[in-house]
């Protein structure tokens, strides 16, 4: 984040410093990347404990007054003392097992002697008429700017930090004194910084970490944390990791000639596109005609909204325009699909469609190797082997539901360069993150087809509500409507299995109307019992999350889910999607185990109230975290608001782009001519 000064970086540090085994700790590489951990609370410095209610936490400077005892009971044992303030004392006390109460005692009245000036933080709780003490309080010696006169209408903050293991407030806030002596500036540009109206760098980080007072107006913003102060840091944290992202110009492919080729496609649809769809593929088209910069763009829809014809047009287009072009889908089911949708397209068009998976044999393995090889026009679909084919020229990539792909496979597959469109009805946290950091095109597409209503969710909980639920199933069941049960394991103990609900509901419902499938099964027993479940020969199909995506039975009226905690909120939105697919209304309930936390059920609660998956996406980047953007990680928290920092983002990506562009001019002097895509 912030440049390591000269005589600093010419000086070994100590050998397991208390600062090395913080930034270990919280795996940064130095100490500008641990100034980006920003405090998660603060506290005010100086509130009287007369003047607050009991439970209210407070920070406190005073000196320790008198002896430490300890008192041991049968189990437990305390240690005691008392701090003195101006005009109170506070009792102090805190508690440990019996079999450490010596240790503890030793520790603390060692480190902190009678007459010692300390910083004491914790909760108020009264005794008697006037009696005030503080349980098992935060204790630590005041840093100097702490013990500084300070001018009138002036206070100070004491910042909180979110701790790893085996780490104390006092260290994390010590680490964060010493790691600002190791750097002497920022890195984002000046045009950057003038263009957000940013406050300094090393006043931002003075302010935020509670390194010198601050004036009693500005407190409230601070103590919320969307000051400037903390809005400068998270630019500067911005720009770090967007500066160190693939941009969207880098190593463009050509552009692509494509005359009437697309009217001459939608002409042979059996349809006719919406709105929306035209839109998107004219987006679409107008980035494959583009030669200065490559297409990285996200459509995001609703299953069942029509991207893939999208994805099709694209792909035949291409094709009929020289080059190899792909589709994968995460599963053989869907890949499968993908196939035959886009092979009834290309038929008339004189153009190949190979296809590969788990399940081909080594003789057509290779004949698809071979093709790759080749270079020719044409098109592979298939699973996530397609990222290890040897392809040539390669023009376009569609990726189908790419949030079910993991960072390696994306990573493997990307490595020819080509035009990517990527597709998902939820994109999960890094790649909605990739969108507000490099600036990757969105394309969406909310037109839902006609008279196909949103998915109704809601919780069942306690043994009544799932009585209600098996009541309800039933009428549907006797009108002739199906349900799907999905459950997140075959045949655990610990959570709720296939085996164990399919062998429930065959009791309930009778054994001819239920049936099950996972993921142990042979593919061909499962594809029998998906065909009869589609043919309507039973009503309910037990499953794990195999059948998450690529699955089509218009009459399934309920979609089921148990212990829906142990799921991802892009998965969820995605199962509930298998269900009101035809003319029936689609429900979904979601049935958690017992002792649901207060997180997991605010987040069922959330999906059970939205049904836009960009919406779903943004909460699940704001409690997931974005991970290692430019690494292997799919979640985990960055220090960066980017969801409030999108037009910051747009201008550092629009500063990269620019530098690219520069780099890159002399490069694209002798890049390939393929004229203008037209319709």
């Amino acid at each position: 984040m912030l440049q390591t000064s000269q005589d600093e970086a010419t000086q070994p540090a100590p050998v397991d410093s208390p600062l090395d085994r913080v930034l270990e700790a919280f795996e940064a590489d130095s100490p500008g990347e641990l100034l980006a951990v920003l405090p998660r609370a603060y506290h005010m410095l100086g509130a009287a404990p007369g003047e607050v209610e009991e439970g209210t936490p407070v920070t406190l400077l005073g000196r320790i007054l008198g002896e430490y005892t300890q008192t041991p009971h049968d189990k437990l044992g305390s240690v005691r003392t008392q701090l003195a303030i101006p005009g109170q004392r506070i009792g102090l006390s805190w508690v440990s097992s019996r079999s450490r109460l010596k240790a503890l005692f030793y520790a603390i009245s060692n480190r902190y002697p009678p007459g010692t000036p300390v910083l004491v933080s914790g909760k108020v709780r009264r005794f008697g008429a006037h009696g005030v003490s503080i349980d098992n309080p935060d204790i630590e010696r005041p840093p100097a700017h702490v013990m500084a006169r300070r001018t009138p209408g002036q206070t100070l903050v004491l910042p909180v930090y979110r701790l790893p293991r085996k780490l104390r407030q006092d260290q994390v806030r010590g680490a964060m004194r010493e790691a600002f002596e190791h750097v002497s500036a920022g890195t984002l540009p000046a045009g950057i910084e003038q263009a957000c109206v940013l406050p300094g760098l090393v006043e931002s980080l003075e302010m935020v970490h509670g390194l010198r007072p601050l004036d009693a107006g500005v407190a409230g913003a601070l103590l919320e944390g969307r000051s400037p102060w903390h809005r400068r840091i998270q630019v500067e944290r911005l720009w770090e990791v967007m500066r160190e992202l693939p941009q969207l110009v880098t190593n463009p492919p050509p552009g692509h000639r494509i005359e009437a080729e697309v009217r001459d496609l939608q002409a042979r649809l059996p349809f006719t596109l919406t709105g929306e769809q035209s839109g998107v593929l004219e987006e679409v088209m107008s980035d494959l005609r583009s030669g200065d910069r490559g297409m990285r763009r996200l459509l995001q829809g609703d299953v069942g909204s029509g991207k893939s014809v999208v994805a099709y047009l694209a792909a035949v287009a291409v094709a009929r325009a020289g080059f190899p072009a792909a589709l994968t889908a995460p599963t053989d089911i869907l890949a499968s699909q993908l196939h035959e949708g886009i092979a009834e397209l290309a038929a008339g068009c004189n153009v190949p469609v190979h296809y590969i998976s788990s399940r081909s044999r080594a003789a057509e393995r290779r004949r698809v190797e071979k093709f790759c090889r080749s270079g020719k026009p044409g098109i592979v679909v298939g699973t996530h082997l397609v990222s290890s084919l040897p392809f040539q020229r390669l023009g376009l990539l569609v990726i189908d539901e790419e949030q079910r792909f993991g960072v390696g496979v994306k990573e493997r597959l990307g490595i020819h360069q080509p035009h990517v469109l990527a597709m998902s009805a939820t994109p999960v946290p890094r790649s909605l993150a990739r969108v507000l950091y490099t600036g990757q095109e969105v394309s969406i597409i909310r037109q839902r087809p006609s008279g196909r209503k949103p998915v109704k969710t809601r919780l069942f909980e306690g043994r009544e509500a799932k009585s209600r639920l098996l009541e309800f199933m039933a009428r549907e069941f006797e009108a002739g409507r199906q349900a799907f049960v999905v459950c997140p394991s075959i045949g655990s103990r610990e959570m709720t299995s296939v085996n164990q609900v399919a062998g429930g509901l065959a009791r309930r419902f009778g054994p001819d109307r239920v049936r099950s499938i996972h993921g142990e099964m042979p593919d061909a027993e499962v594809a029998k019992v998906l065909e009869a479940f589609r043919a309507g020969e039973f009503n309910c199909l037990v499953a794990t999350t195999i059948v998450e995506v690529g699955i089509n039975v218009p009459n399934a009226s309920i979609m089921v889910v148990t212990d829906p905690q142990r799921l991802g909120t892009s998965q969820l939105h995605q199962i509930r999607g298998r269900v009101g697919r035809g003319a029936h209304p689609g429900y979904c309930a979601l049935v958690p185990g017992s002792g649901l936390s207060g997180e997991a059920r605010e987040r069922l609660e959330f999906l059970a109230g939205c049904n836009d998956g960009f919406e779903l996406a943004e909460y699940d980047l704001r409690q997931r975290g974005a991970g290692d953007l430019g690494g292997m990680r799919q979640s985990g928290f960055l220090e960066v608001d980017i969801i409030a920092l999108q037009r910051e983002a747009q201008l550092i990506h629009d500063h990269l782009r620019g530098e690219a562009h520069v780099q890159q001019a002399s490069a694209r002097e002798g890049a390939w001519d393929f004229g203008d895509l037209t319709f």
